[in-house]
């Protein structure tokens, strides 16, 4: 549904195709983050309770940290299609 509407309001042509690809590959990219994020909570959620706070004193795991963007990587991206 979101891409329906993201699609009727941006308009054709190579510019167009050029934005929708960067808006999908950034859902794409938000995507993986919040699977590594939620799998890094249950992961220390299970280091951190009864019985797996065991084997994980015994093995020495540690906690994982959650993935955040650096300030910087949020700036637009300037595509061209030009040839030449």
């Amino acid at each position: 549904m979101w891409l329906a509407l993201f699609l009727q309001a941006v308009p054709a042509g190579p510019q167009a195709s050029a934005t929708a690809a960067q808006f999908l590959t950034e859902e794409k990219i938000a995507c993986a983050r919040q699977f590594y994020n939620v799998n890094a909570l249950d992961y220390d959620t299970r280091i951190q309770s009864f019985p797996g706070n065991q084997l994980a004193q015994w093995f020495r795991f540690e906690p994982v940290v959650f993935f955040e963007a650096e300030a910087g990587v949020s700036q637009e991206v300037q595509v061209s299609l030009a040839k030449g």
